[in-house]
Formats: C-alpha cells, sequence, structure tokens
C-alpha cells in the first residue's frame, strides 16, 4: 500500500476562506456557497495611504468656509423674505 498526493483545482472566497471544487472554469460561482458573499472572487481593495500638506489644508477650509458663508447668506434671505410680508 502506498500513499500518493493528489492535487485538485479549487475556488477560494476571499472574504470567508471556504474551498470548493472546480466543476468548471467556464462557469465561474456568482457567490460563496458557505457566506453567500457576491464578492467571493475580489479581494479587499488596498488602502491608498493618505496624507494631507499645508495647501490641501487650507483648500478644504476655504472650501467649508465658503459653504458656511453660503449658507448665512440663504437665512438672511429668508429671515428678510419673512419681515416683507
Amino acid at each position: 500500500m502506498s500513499i500518493a498526493t493528489i492535487t485538485i483545482d479549487a475556488w477560494v472566497c476571499d472574504c470567508c476562506g471556504h474551498q470548493w471544487r472546480i466543476v468548471s472554469r467556464e462557469n465561474v460561482p456568482k457567490r460563496c456557497s458557505r457566506c453567500k458573499s457576491r464578492t467571493w472572487n475580489r479581494s479587499a481593495q488596498p488602502k491608498v495611504p493618505f496624507s494631507l500638506n499645508a495647501e490641501t489644508i487650507s483648500r478644504i477650509a476655504d472650501g467649508l468656509r465658503h459653504r458656511a458663508a453660503r449658507r448665512r447668506e440663504a437665512a438672511e434671505e429668508r429671515v428678510l423674505a419673512r419681515l416683507r410680508r
């Protein structure tokens, strides 16, 4: 009696790690049979390093100030419209 190693191809879920035998390479499963994830064959998106420099911070702050000013102007216009009635 001898021992043989058999290698088979299998689908592997990136979400839960479940493995199952490939029946047909043309028919890729739509979801994992264990966790039912439809994104079973899409690996997680790598996170992009995020850094803010002084220019980016000032642009964000300017945008927020501009938005706040527009909201104040709109509120003032509403108050004036009510007073005119």
